[in-house]
């Protein structure tokens, strides 16, 4: 009986702290997207200190914003502006939250990925080339 009391207090306190942080996967997972779309658009209007400000730890070390600034201006070199962006799907892998766009820029369509970690900071970006999923 003292197990059970434990286990449904334990149950409790979860639940109590998810819905003080809002967790709600679906509430979650809507917001997640539409940041990831804001950050492919700043990134699109150069705004990399705003991007920059998201990034958590490992990201803001291995990407301060100097080399942000210049990755983000090769990229575009190449791709062109942003022109829309389309279909986007999102996953959980290792506990990141993956969001991956379908970007159309002026020269070439390009897949754009997000993933944040647990505090919703952007813990990697990878702009690659579309590829057409198998059917």
């Amino acid at each position: 009986m003292i197990a059970t009391v434990e286990v449904i207090g334990a149950a409790m306190m979860l639940l109590a702290s998810q819905m003080a942080l809002g967790s709600d996967p679906a509430e979650r997972s809507a917001r997640l997207v539409k940041e990831a779309r804001q950050i492919v658009t700043d990134i699109d209007k150069g705004q990399y200190d705003k991007v920059e400000a998201r990034f958590d730890k490992t990201m803001a070390d291995a990407l301060p914003l100097d080399k942000l600034t210049a990755t983000s201006k090769s990229i575009a070199q190449q791709t062109g502006t942003l022109k829309s962006i389309g279909e986007t799907t999102t996953s959980v892998k290792q506990g990141y939250f993956v969001v991956v766009m379908q970007c159309e820029y002026a020269n070439a369509p390009v897949d754009a990925q997000v993933v944040f970690d647990d505090d919703d900071k952007i813990a990697g970006m990878y702009f690659r080339p579309h590829v057409v999923p198998a059917a």
